[in-house]
């Protein structure tokens, strides 16, 4: 939708700027908690992440129409398409070995299709 993205556990949606909490039961996110926050920004400043490099970012997103970025401490994954478990896009990876076909990702994800296009980058599917 336009103008509605996540940062985090925080969802532009709608108008409205809200935070989530994990659910007790099954840790799902989003859960029934939420916190109603007065902008993005004010999460924004909790990262140390400025509003115009965030805005930049998000805008670049946009033009390349990428459906997510997932930083971790040893990759970044680059959606392109899909979202939850089907999810087709490329994985930087930071010192550490390209995942097998079969293998699962830290999230429960089955690797379908894995293709190294460079040294530290790979293409991915999931299903």
């Amino acid at each position: 939708m336009v103008g509605e993205y996540r940062v985090n556990n925080v969802f532009v949606m709608m108008g409205q700027v809200r935070q989530t909490t994990a659910s007790t039961v099954m840790g799902f996110l989003p859960s029934n908690v939420w916190r109603a926050l007065p902008d993005v920004a004010t999460y924004l400043d909790t990262l140390q992440v400025s509003g115009t490099a965030f805005q930049a970012l998000l805008m670049d997103m946009k033009r390349l129409s990428l459906s997510a970025l997932v930083v971790r401490r040893k990759s970044i994954r680059v959606i392109l398409f899909g979202i939850g478990d089907n999810q087709s896009g490329l994985i930087f990876l930071r010192g550490q070995p390209v995942p097998a076909r079969g293998e699962h990702d830290d999230n429960g994800r089955r690797y379908r299709i894995v293709e190294q296009l460079e040294p530290g980058i790979v293409f991915y599917e999931t299903d």
